[in-house]
């Protein structure tokens, strides 16, 4: 019979003698030599006398550009898709039909293959026929649930999510969907990922973005995707100096995978211990209160600290709520703002510096486990070494030493079957030891293997505090310097100081009082509030509200053209060079603007400037679209009224002017602080007891008069 030879794999990224890298064709050895052990593969099928598909492996030596025969495996492998995007042969297909009987120059793949006509039956010597060149190359990669961190180590445990979005260059398959699971007795193969290239470059460029954008899973397990894409993008790999040894090498060299910046890691372990600490501490306040007891006033909801092991350094840091979704993270002096929320799947989205960043949670025996931006650092739980815990599931295979026996640090104790691997189990310090569970047993992930008493002086690897502080950093979000967006920064701000959160009023005052006093104010909040509502009203009504405000926005423009000229000509020569005096706020009523207010941001020169700028015209303005609305078809009434509230809200509240305008700002701030209080003093009335006074005694008071709903308590206090 005939022997067909399908080109060459290559599978030297492998650890423990198992692939996690395959691709082909092999471009590490010369053509000439792969030729050869073509030729060779055929004519070993040919003396055995072998049907159907299998793969002749080979060791191949770069120095000596020789290669030796290691085995032939009878079976399709799971990489043969490789060989299928090179070759354009469906392997088990062809399987099929050679089962069948058909001649493998019949199969049509294999005849496009030799470049004959799919479609004919005219026989040809595969021998002697040449093979058109491979069609671009394929790099695989075997999704494993292994800890590349701590060697490879088998994982087993839930699935939350598992997502993958093939692309044009790209495709895998899977064995678990989202909410399965590994257990601890199947294989550590889950996935396979196929990514295929004109080039190998290519491939590997496409391979290494499914990896960082493609592919996301979530849960219990560990996988090695994020070691792989930082193994695939490496110079060793990309150049082909690679062996069979390379990644065991690396292995034992503790090269670790790449890992998210310190302090965003820091950061994001803040933020998700102190959403527990809050939920817990919530909790545990309306638990006080449905008992009918008073909660212990050191209590807190705005201030948490925590400390975290990460990578050997302990952080200790102190996390301050300054409003929902808002906190400031302290680190020996330094301190980092941070905006954040719950998203549906249960993460987190943290925006730093200015840029967003994806958090997901799982804790587990070692500690908490992070997933950020699909980087994995482990906030490591800090242990005591006289408990030798599983860090996995599994069944231990035998005691290296018996009960009452000495052992060192570092020193194999015991041996653990996880997921058809033996694993050793190492001693984290020197000491006697003491059997809990027996050869055989099966333990749990965090389950007590043996006790270890501590020799006196024994040296206990411990983490060591982190001595430095947090970079230099922004604000969590990119804010417009506009008056009316600083302005809307400030109200919220002091809406959280009077909420009870931990906000410095200093600064907020002094923007809430620049921003009132700025005659830009009432101008840009009306462009924001125009520029969206436009497209939605008549074009001569449009024309008309821009010629009513016109007058006004050249005064404003003018007034603060001459501030920043004031202000340039104060300033020392070399920032003088440097200022561009802002940006004019334009003329007309939908124009839009990068005016942060110029001079009126603050200070002397625009408050000297305020007397010589009339008011926002909200006069002329109401007028304008009051008339609008009578004159409108009745059809159109209600959707130009619908278009027209806010600007007619802004405009009547800007109707007396700015003092006026400053003032209700005001007034809708204390009378919020107001409602709080007056709860208070309505929960004392409601007590019926003039003796009380005190907060706890108000707080009592307001538990009684909200018995059916007391998360109203916990809001108010």
């Amino acid at each position: 019979g005939n022997v067909v030879s399908l080109f060459s794999r290559d599978c030297s990224v492998q650890r423990r003698h198992q692939k996690i890298v395959e691709e082909g064709p092999v471009t590490a050895a010369p053509q000439s030599v792969l030729r050869d052990m073509e030729r060779c593969a055929r004519a070993l099928a040919r003396l055995v006398g072998y049907v159907g598909a299998a793969t002749v492996e080979y060791l191949y030596c770069i120095e000596e550009a020789k290669y030796y025969f290691l085995e032939l495996n009878p079976r399709l492998q799971v990489e043969h898709p490789v060989t299928e995007g090179i070759t354009g042969v469906n392997l088990p297909a062809c399987q099929l039909l050679i089962g069948m009987g058909v001649p493998l120059t019949r199969i049509p793949q294999i005849r496009s293959l030799y470049g004959k006509d799919p479609k004919s039956s005219e026989p040809f010597d595969p021998e002697t026929t040449p093979q058109r060149e491979p069609e671009g190359h394929v790099v695989a990669v075997r999704v494993t649930a292994e800890d590349a961190a701590d060697g490879f180590k088998p994982t087993a445990g839930r699935i939350d999510e598992l997502h993958f979005r093939p692309t044009p260059d790209v495709w895998g398959y899977f064995s678990v969907k989202s909410g399965g699971g590994i257990h601890q007795y199947s294989d550590s193969q889950f996935g396979h990922l196929f990514a295929r290239g004109d080039t190998r470059e290519a491939a590997l460029r496409a391979m290494a973005a499914a990896l960082r954008d493609c592919l996301t899973v979530r849960g219990e397990i560990r996988t090695t995707t994020d070691y792989v894409l930082d193994l695939i993008t490496t110079s060793e790999l990309t150049g082909n100096n690679i062996h069979t040894g390379w990644l065991d090498s690396r292995i034992a060299a503790r090269v670790k995978p790449g890992r998210p910046p310190w302090h965003i890691s820091v950061i994001a372990g803040a933020v998700v211990k102190s959403a527990a600490a809050v939920a817990a501490a919530s909790s545990e306040y309306l638990g006080y209160l449905a008992k009918g007891q008073l909660p212990p006033p050191g209590i807190s909801l705005t201030r948490m600290e925590h400390s975290m092991v990460i990578e050997g350094f302990k952080y200790s840091v102190v996390l301050v709520r300054r409003g929902v979704g808002l906190a400031a993270v302290q680190l020996n002096g330094s301190s980092v703002d941070v905006a954040y929320r719950k998203m549906g799947d249960g993460g987190y989205l943290l925006q730093v510096d200015g840029e967003s960043h994806v958090v997901h949670v799982e804790d587990e025996a070692a500690g908490t486990r992070l997933l950020i931006n699909g980087l994995t650092v482990l906030l490591a739980a800090e242990k005591d070494p006289s408990r030798l815990t599983a860090s996995s599931p599994g069944k231990l295979v035998r005691r290296l030493l018996p009960g009452g026996a000495r052992v060192e640090r570092d020193q194999p104790y015991a041996e653990m079957e996880v997921m058809k691997m033996v694993m050793p189990l190492l001693s984290p310090a020197s000491g006697t030891l003491r059997w809990v569970v027996p050869e055989g047993g099966v333990v749990a992930a965090g389950d007590l293997i043996a006790s270890l008493e501590l020799e006196e002086g024994a040296a206990v690897a411990a983490p060591e505090p982190y001595p430095g502080s947090f970079p230099e950093l922004g604000p969590p979000q990119v804010l417009s310097s506009r008056v009316d967006a600083v302005l809307s920064s400030a109200v919220e701000a002091a809406k959280n100081i009077m909420a009870g959160y931990v906000v410095q009023p200093e600064q907020v005052v002094e923007d809430l009082v620049s921003c009132l006093d700025s005659p830009a104010l009432a101008l840009l909040q009306w462009q924001g509030e125009f520029a969206v509502v436009r497209g939605r009203m008549p074009g001569a009504l449009a024309a008309a509200l821009e010629a009513a405000v016109a007058q006004h926005a050249q005064e404003v423009a003018a007034a603060e053209a001459a501030a920043a000229a004031a202000a340039a000509a104060e300033a020392p020569p070399e920032a003088a060079a440097t200022s561009d005096g802002g940006a004019s706020t334009g003329t007309g009523g939908s124009s839009s603007s990068s005016s942060g207010g110029g001079a009126f941001a603050g200070g002397a020169l625009a408050g000297a400037l305020v007397a010589g700028c009339g008011d926002f015209p909200s006069g002329a303005v109401i007028e304008v679209m009051e008339r609008a609305q009578a004159e409108a078809a009745p059809g159109d009434q209600a959707a130009l009224t619908a278009a027209l509230e806010p600007l007619l809200r802004l405009a009547r509240a800007h109707a007396g002017g700015r003092q006026a305008y400053a003032r209700s700002v005001v007034s809708e701030l204390l009378e919020g602080f107001l409602a709080v209080e007056e709860a208070f003093t309505a929960a004392r009335r409601h007590a019926g007891d003039p003796g009380v006074t005190t907060d706890q005694e108000a707080i009592d008071a307001l538990r009684k008069q909200h018995a059916g709903k007391l998360s109203v308590v916990l809001d108010l206090v």
